[in-house]
């Protein structure tokens, strides 16, 4: 997966409450798993790993794919702050490189520093930080003893730390130095727990004794079980009730906390996604009995937490309900769910919403039908408690075309309600209900940029462009922030005609205008251009990618086109690349320059990738483009469709030149992305072989230059000539470059009679060590 944490400034830049949810899954924009959750001065910071989805045809082992940690906060289960990535694979030393392995962590805090566990290739390491959000530094080391995943760390009540890790029958643990890093004693395995499949540890204490909890599975899908014992290392006693039950995804790793008096358990499960791979967390109360035994969790959608009435409330995470269904949406696993089934007289129950003083006027819902319709009405504390407004859902003839219909409001109510949604008639679909408070003031784009909006500190993401106009509610303080890479950003404000140095307060009736003001940064041509930071969109949309992480673009269709200006191609191009997804064929991509209206100077099919979750690279060739130009990808054809990143290749004049990964065969390697290269080979290792076929090299070819990586000596490269067992026309020693992240160029003669031939290149030999290749030129 790419590495790029500049990729990453339109994720980050707006770290700060999230989309609130006091729902299960409650982070919605990026798959997560495994959550460890610590209170660290009255706030709850939770640390999982992250699932992303397949690159290309490889996936991790186990088909998990997971190469970074990322960290959420929040004061009140409710509002979630996203603080970004704190680490990342390519980050520690000790690691091989893409191994895609960064699995369940766990992080605490002593003597006044944050450490960070994470388990990689059967090993177990930590990184330190200042504050519970980073920057984390890796040890150069694992740590001493190690051997196996799901690392745990425990303080106990004097101070003693002690460190579990393990799986299968074989969990381990040991007393820690005061350090958090050093082995204080050999590991001992734990006793007195069931023979079977166990991982995923987590130690905890309460009213002196010890809780082991744990992943568990006799026979297919995990539970949540536990053992008691009077010492953190055991022996323990297995107990026959579990935490929670088996559900659909194969494994449920989890943390247990205290909170403001109420104790919780974190886990995860892919009802989100439907993916045992691509998994979501959660958060659920959990109580003991009298004698300290943990009573059995029902997971529930809704989650915990109070909702405010102000947010748009997920109706399908109901608490309670009768003749409905809750349903996936299809396509996008992260659109996540709808009510469905609904008939006469069924409803749904959504509890614990607070109102305050929210003074709402009318209410609006987002609604599908496929029949005559119906309606559905509001009510507060019962089924038929205080009708609060009734929606009428007006008949159509296709589910999934989905409108948001409003009603004013006939009844008001103030401090925490369950809500009821009566349905009446039925063949109609729900997404969401939303109190409104009136619109009191519209908020106009202009300008040369697109940007964000946050609102009284609340963000939201999305590709405002000059012209359009936002309406707004009563607000204490509106900013502006950019969501592209600008060398300088501005931005200026308006209130009704006049000038404003910030927007402080808007009442009824006022006008206001954001202008942007920005310098286009250069653009590097031959490292991935990612979509989303186009400096032009136009009728696309900025969507989270699929599974994770990185935005992208998607909703395309034709006519629409993104921009990229001030684009250095440098000496020249003459190969343009995508990586797109769509799941129909016919769709074209013109790559104009100087202005989307321009006759393009490449057209690049777009393919049918098997859904839009799904991405392939796909290329064009084209007249050399040189120097800094304004570029310009248009979309014809039918059909949607998302794109990642584009890239152009360079031109090298009465030269050869091939990027490893456009090789028509890869063997032994896999490919990979690098924010100093773009996409490159990397893995590559004893028996790697790279096939290029009909490659036409001009006449006096005498040198080849590999663009490489490698953190120590690497193979031996041969090049071979229409067979892979001809004699070689050349050979190169490929020596360590220092790191994985530092490239460098190795060159050799050659001599290449004039033509098209078949050109192989084979590595072999080496210390069994890594290395990644970007590109070879011939000269």
């Amino acid at each position: 997966m790419l590495h790029n944490r500049s990729s990453m400034f339109s994720t980050y830049l707006l770290a700060g409450a999230l989309s609130a949810s006091a729902d299960n899954p409650f982070i919605t924009h990026r798959f997560t798993a495994d959550p460890t959750a610590r209170c660290f001065d009255g706030r709850i910071y939770i640390y999982p790993s992250h699932d992303i989805p397949e690159f290309g045809d490889f996936r991790g082992e186990n088909s998990f794919m997971m190469s970074d940690y990322h960290v959420y906060s929040t004061a009140d289960l409710m509002h979630y702050t996203d603080h970004g990535m704190i680490l990342h694979q390519d980050d520690v030393e000790w690691l091989e490189k893409d191994t895609f392995e960064m699995w369940a962590p766990c992080a605490e805090t002593k003597n006044g520093k944050y450490y960070f566990y994470f388990p990689a290739k059967k090993r177990v390491g930590v990184a330190i930080a200042e504050t519970p959000v980073g920057p984390f530094k890796p040890e150069p080391k694992p740590v001493e003893y190690t051997h196996g995943i799901d690392p745990n760390i425990f303080i106990d009540k004097d101070g003693t730390p002690y460190l579990f890790f393990g799986h299968g029958d074989n969990i381990q643990g040991m007393r820690m130095k005061e350090d958090m890093i050093t082995p204080d004693m050999m590991p001992v395995k734990i006793e007195g727990l069931p023979k079977e499949y166990k991982e995923g540890s987590f130690v905890f204490e309460r009213n002196g004794i010890y809780y082991f909890t744990f992943p568990y599975s006799a026979k297919g899908p995990e539970e949540i079980r536990y053992a008691m014992g009077l010492s953190p290392l055991g022996p323990y006693k297995a107990q026959d009730n579990v935490i929670i039950g088996k559900r659909h995804t194969s494994t449920v790793h989890h943390s247990i906390i205290p909170f403001k008096d109420q104790w919780y358990l974190f886990y995860h499960h892919a009802d989100l996604s439907n993916d045992g791979t691509l998994r979501s967390i959660c958060a659920d109360e959990l109580f003991f009995n009298e004698d300290g035994t943990i009573k059995t969790v029902i997971p529930t959608r809704r989650g915990v937490g109070i909702c405010p009435a102000e947010n748009t409330i997920q109706v399908d995470r109901y608490s309670d309900h009768e003749g409905v269904t809750c349903e996936r949406f299809a396509g996008s696993e992260l659109q996540g769910l709808y009510v469905d089934g609904i008939q006469d007289g069924s409803w749904l129950k959504y509890d614990r919403v607070d109102f305050g003083s929210f003074d709402f006027d009318g209410m609006s819902a987002k609604v599908s039908s496929c029949g005559a319709g119906g309606s559905i009405e509001v009510r507060a504390e019962a089924r038929d408690g205080p009708l609060l407004g009734a929606f009428k859902v007006p008949a159509g003839d296709d589910n999934f075309v989905w409108k948001t219909v409003s009603v004013e409001a006939v009844g008001k109510v103030s401090g925490i309600q369950d809500l009821y949604l009566v349905f009446k008639g039925s063949g109609f679909l729900v997404d969401w209900i939303r109190f409104n408070k009136p619109d009191v003031a519209f908020l106009t784009f202009g300008g040369n940029g697109v940007g964000s909006i946050r609102i009284n500190g609340i963000s939201e993401v999305a590709s405002y462009a000059p012209g359009k106009q936002l309406s707004v509610g009563e607000s204490k303080h509106i900013r502006m922030e950019a969501i592209a890479d600008y060398d300088s950003f501005f931005v200026g404000y308006e209130l009704n005609g006049s000038p404003a140095e910030s927007i402080e307060k808007v009442k009824a009736g006022d006008e206001i205008k954001a202008v942007f003001s920005m310098k286009h940064k250069e653009v590097n041509a031959f490292i991935p251009m990612q979509a989303e930071r186009a400096t032009v969109h136009h009728g696309v949309k900025v969507s989270p990618a699929y599974g994770g992480g990185v935005l992208m673009v998607e909703d395309i269709q034709a006519g629409d086109y993104v921009g990229f200006h001030n684009v250095n191609l440098k000496g020249g191009a003459d190969n343009v690349q995508c990586y797109v997804a769509s799941f129909s064929e016919g769709g074209k991509i013109n790559v104009c320059s100087g202005s989307p209206e321009s006759k393009p100077v490449a057209e690049i099919m777009i393919p049918n990738t098997g859904g839009m979750h799904r991405m392939k690279m796909v290329s064009a060739g084209m007249d050399v483009l040189s120097g800094f130009q304004d570029i310009f990808f248009c979309f014809e054809g039918t059909g949607s469709c998302a794109v990642d990143w584009m890239r152009f290749t360079p031109f090298v004049e009465g030269a050869v030149f091939l990027k490893a990964d456009m090789a028509d065969r890869i063997e032994g390697g896999k490919i990979s992305l690098s924010a100093e290269e773009g996409v490159a080979v990397s893995s590559v290792n004893d028996g790697t072989m790279l096939t290029f076929k009909n490659v036409s090299f001009p006449k006096g070819i005498s040198k080849l230059a590999v663009r490489y990586a490698a953190a120590k000596d690497g193979p031996t490269a041969t090049v071979h000539l229409n067979e892979p067992d001809a004699e070689p026309v050349a050979t190169l020693e490929l020596k360590s470059t220092g790191n994985w992240g530092k490239w460098d160029d190795a060159d050799v003669d050659v001599s290449i009679p004039e033509g098209t031939h078949r050109l192989f290149i084979k590595f072999t030999g080496g210390d069994s060590s890594e290395m990644s290749i970007s590109s070879l030129i011939f000269e």
